[in-house]
């Protein structure tokens, strides 16, 4: 017995070949894509980019309103968007459902506006940056006192779909909005019979 504690010769069990197992690495984005392209030949971003351009959602200021709800029947559903059935008078399929939301704000830069902020109290309110005045009005109106509006809490998204259809069967996005969970039945009617009729009247939808 040695002075440091150690006695006699501990027995380890044999060391197993070690396997390599790429599902167990946690990469994502443009690292897990880069991996891909190196170990089995997937084309590049900006290679997909080029051939496949992929839609970006628009997500709604505050209330779902006709410009966002337009911008995305226009971005996957139009021209460059998804295929349609080839039977198309199956009809599309209506589905609303909730995520989680981090509750911090975002700039737009292309329309110089927050987003992140609920629509129930926000649809009165201008959120555009344009001066420091109206960023101070946001800030007060989340901060001071009794809040006047909310950092959004959950997402509201809106997707469409073939309601049967074998090829080209994927849900299109086309709206997200974030809310502070005061949502009730009829704010959700009301915005969504309004979606309704966007999509009768948009090109890109029903018409």
């Amino acid at each position: 017995m040695g002075h440091g504690g150690w006695q006699g010769h501990r027995q380890y069990p044999e060391a197993k070949p070690f396997c390599f197992d790429p599902g167990s690495m946690v990469i994502t984005g443009l690292r897990l894509l880069y991996t891909m392209q190196v170990a089995d030949g997937y084309p590049s971003l900006r290679t997909l980019q080029r051939k496949k351009p992929i839609p970006e959602l628009t997500v709604s200021e505050s209330e779902p309103d006709s410009t966002s709800i337009c911008a995305n029947l226009s971005a996957f559903l139009g021209a460059t968007g998804r295929k349609p059935p080839f039977n198309p008078s199956v009809g599309q399929v209506l589905m609303i459902d909730g995520v989680a939301l981090e509750e911090v704000c975002q700039y737009d830069q292309n329309r110089d506006c927050i987003l992140g902020l609920c629509w129930e109290h926000t649809h009165h309110m201008d959120l555009h940056v344009g001066t420091h005045d109206n960023l101070r009005r946001i800030k007060s109106a989340l901060q001071d006192g009794e809040k006047q509006c909310h950092f959004g809490k959950d997402g509201t998204v809106v997707g469409i779909a073939p309601v049967t259809a074998v090829e080209h069967y994927f849900v299109s996005p086309i709206v997200l909005s974030a809310l502070c969970k005061t949502e009730n039945g009829w704010d959700l009617s009301t915005w969504v019979s309004r979606l309704l009729r966007i999509y009768e009247a948009d090109e890109n939808g029903q018409k």
